[in-house]
């Protein structure tokens, strides 16, 4: 039978220096645990959208939302040029492109998620943005650096 002189073992204090200590280095693995689950999972909700433009117009790329009155300006893809799009949200099974010069909607483009997915993320402006651009004088303007009166920069996001 313990005596009543005798002490009972204590657990140790939480702000003692080994329950510190045991506290930080308990933050410090779970902070590891999250951080490698977010890189081996990745942010499925977001994308990669490479935008490319083979035609000789600088045009303007927009992703159109929901009915058709929310856009997302994916900024402008000079003549010849690729852009890369980094997280993305991803907008469902529909994605709609816009391309557009100096107000002027040259094309537009409906593709599913499994078709951008099949072709790596990749939409390349149709013909129809340098030929419905004809009359804007996008070509012009391409030659002279300017778009539709502002100059010409590609956004590589």
């Amino acid at each position: 039978m313990p005596s009543l002189l005798q002490r009972r073992p204590r657990a140790p204090s939480p702000t003692a220096p080994s329950g510190l200590l045991a506290r930080g280095a308990f933050v410090i693995v779970a902070l590891v645990l999250l951080a490698g689950w977010s890189v081996l999972v990745g942010d499925r909700n977001r994308v990669d959208l490479h935008l490319s433009n083979p035609t000789r117009c600088t045009a303007d790329a927009d992703l159109v939302l929901d009915d058709g009155r929310t856009q997302l300006d994916l900024g402008q893809v000079t003549a010849g040029a690729d852009v890369h799009e980094r997280g993305l949200l991803d907008q469902g099974e529909t994605w709609r492109v816009r391309w557009s010069y100096a107000g002027t909607i040259l094309a537009e483009e409906t593709r599913t998620r499994a078709q951008l997915a099949a072709d790596d993320w990749r939409v390349t402006a149709p013909a129809a943005v340098a030929d419905r651009a004809s009359g804007t004088g996008c070509d012009e303007a391409s030659r002279n650096g300017t778009s539709g009166g502002v100059p010409i920069t590609a956004r590589t996001g």
